[in-house]
C-alpha cells in the first residue's frame, strides 16, 4: 500500500532532476501556452511525467506481490522494521496429492521487484519453501528458485506429506551463508545432495518418518570451524551413505535415532564432536566408513547391524587430538570381522558392554600395536555374547583385552535357550603382558 509521504518522496525527487520542467516553473512560463508550435512540446512532457508518476506510484505499491502457478505460488513481502529488506516464500500446498513439478518449475524465474537475481545484492532478509502434501517427481525442484532462497539471511524449509520429491544436487551453488532450519516429516525424498546444506554459517535439520534414496557426497561439507551444524534423523530408512557424504564442522552433530541404512559407503562420516546410532538397523558399514578421531561422544546403542567390515569404525589421525567418549552397549551384529572396532582404543573412554556377535571372523580385537591409551580392560568390556563356535578363536594369539572379553563374555549355543559364562584364566595371557599396563 502507497503512503503519501513515500509518493511526496518519490514525485519530489523526479521534479528535482527534471531540468526542462523546473526550468518551466522557475521562469513562470504556462504550462499550456496558446502558440501551436509550443503547445505539442508541452504535452508531451505533461504526459511524460504523468507516466513517470504512475511508474512511481506502481512501484512502491508493488508489495506484497504474489504469483501463483497452480498449487505453488511465491510471495515477496517489505520487511515490517526495514522497506530496504524483503521476504521470500516459495510454497505448494495440495487438497489431494499430485505432482507439481511444472507449477513450481513456472515459477522460475520469479519476476517480482526485490529478488536478488545475482549473489551481490543481500537486501533478501528471509526465505522460507513449503511443500505440504504435493509431489514433486517429474522434474527435479528448480535450483534457481533454491539459489535465490539461500541468498537469504534465514532460510527456513518444510517438506511435509509428500509422497515422491526430487532434489538435485547444485555443484556450482554460490557462497551463501544463511541459517537454515529444516524439517523434512513423512516423506520420501529422492535424495540429499551439495548445495542444499553446504557452506552455511548454522544448519538445523530433522528428517523424520521419511525415506532418503541416497546421501550424496558433500551433502554436509564446506564449513568453516566455528559453523554450527546438527542433524538428526528420527524413524527415516536410507538407501545409501556415499563416500564424504558427510563432513562435519567442529562443533557439528549428527545423530540416527531408529530407522534403517542399507549401506554406509568408505569414508562416508567424518568430523563434529557428536555421533549417536540409536535403535537404528544397518545392513552394510563398510571399511573405514565412520571415522571418530576427535569426536567427544560416540554412541552405538541398541543398534541391529548385519555386516560390519574391518577397520570399519576408524580413527585417522589429523591435527585434533582424541579426548573423547565411546559407548558400543546392547548392538546384535550378525557378521562382523574381527578387526572393525580395533581403532576404539584410542579413546580416552571406553564402554564395550551388553553385545551380541552372532558370527566374527577372527578374535573381536578392540586395540592396535600403537595404541599407547593405559586402560583396565574388565572395566571397559562387559557382558558380550557370542556363539558357541566362536570359542574356537581362543586357541590363537589372545592378550589382555582379548581375555577380558571372553572373560566377561557369555556364550549362546543353538541347542539351548540359555547363556553359558565361562572364564580364562591368567595364564593365556602372554608372560610379558602380565600385571603390565596395556600398551
Amino acid at each position: 500500500m502507497i503512503t503519501i509521504s513515500k509518493f511526496l518522496s518519490k514525485a519530489y525527487e523526479f521534479l528535482k532532476v527534471n531540468t526542462k520542467f523546473s526550468e518551466l516553473v522557475k521562469n513562470g512560463e504556462k504550462l499550456f501556452p496558446f502558440r501551436r508550435q509550443n503547445r505539442r512540446k508541452v504535452v508531451i512532457q505533461t504526459a511524460i511525467i504523468v507516466l513517470v508518476l504512475v511508474k512511481i506510484i506502481s512501484s512502491v505499491s508493488d508489495f506484497p506481490c504474489t504469483i501463483y502457478s497452480g498449487e505453488c505460488k511465491a510471495d515477496v513481502e517489505h520487511d515490517d522494521d526495514d522497506d530496504s529488506q524483503v521476504s521470500l516464500e516459495v510454497s505448494c500446498q495440495c487438497q489431494h496429492r499430485r505432482d507439481v513439478s511444472k507449477n513450481v518449475t513456472a515459477l522460475d524465474p520469479i519476476r517480482c521487484p526485490g529478488i536478488p537475481h545475482s549473489p551481490d545484492l543481500k537486501h533478501l532478509k528471509s526465505s522460507k519453501l513449503r511443500i505440504q502434501n504435493c509431489d514433486v517427481y517429474e522434474l527435479e525442484f528448480p535450483l534457481n528458485i533454491l539459489r535465490i532462497l539461500r541468498r537469504s539471511k534465514k532460510f527456513e524449509i518444510l517438506v511435509e506429506n509428500v509422497g515422491q520429491l526430487r532434489l538435485g544436487s547444485d555443484t556450482q551453488s554460490e557462497d551463501g551463508h544463511p541459517i537454515i532450519d529444516a524439517l523434512f516429516k513423512n516423506s520420501n525424498i529422492s535424495g540429499l545432495g551439495q548445495g542444499w546444506f553446504t557452506n552455511t554459517e548454522e544448519v538445523l535439520l530433522k528428517i523424520e518418518d521419511s525415506s532418503i534414496g541416497v546421501l550424496e557426497t558433500d551433502f554436509i561439507n564446506y564449513y568453516s570451524s566455528k559453523a554450527k551444524v546438527q542433524i538428526n534423523f528420527k524413524n527415516t530408512s536410507i538407501q545409501t551413505i556415499k563416500n564424504f557424504a558427510i563432513q562435519l564442522p567442529l562443533k557439528g552433530k549428527l545423530s540416527f535415532e531408529g530407522g534403517e541404512i542399507l549401506q554406509i559407503e568408505t569414508d562416508a562420516i567424518y568430523g563434529g564432536e557428536e555421533l549417536c546410532f540409536e535403535g537404528s538397523k544397518i545392513a552394510n558399514i563398510q571399511t573405514t566408513a565412520i571415522n571418530v578421531f576427535g569426536l567427544k561422544k560416540f554412541l552405538m546403542d541398541s543398534c541391529l547391524v548385519v555386516k560390519i567390515d574391518k577397520e570399519a569404525i576408524v580413527e585417522h589421525q589429523n591435527a585434533r587430538y582424541t579426548i573423547g567418549e565411546v559407548s558400543v552397549i546392547k548392538n546384535k551384529f550378525m557378521q562382523t570381522d574381527g578387526d572393525a572396532f580395533r581403532s576404539l582404543c584410542m579413546e580416552e573412554s571406553l564402554q564395550f558392554k551388553h553385545n551380541f556377535f552372532s558370527n566374527v571372523t577372527s578374535i573381536l580385537a578392540l586395540k592396535t600395536r600403537t595404541c599407547s591409551v593405559e586402560r583396565q580392560w574388565w572395566k571397559s568390556i562387559e557382558n558380550n555374547g557370542f556363539r558357541c563356535n566362536q570359542c574356537s578363536l581362543l586357541s590363537g594369539d589372545i592378550n589382555e583385552q582379548v581375555c577380558a572379553l571372553y572373560e566377561t563374555g557369555w556364550c549362546l549355543c543353538d541347542d539351548e535357550t540359555s547363556k553359558e559364562s565361562f572364564d580364562l584364566e591368567m595364564d593365556n595371557i602372554h608372560e610379558n603382558e602380565k600385571n603390565t599396563p596395556f600398551s
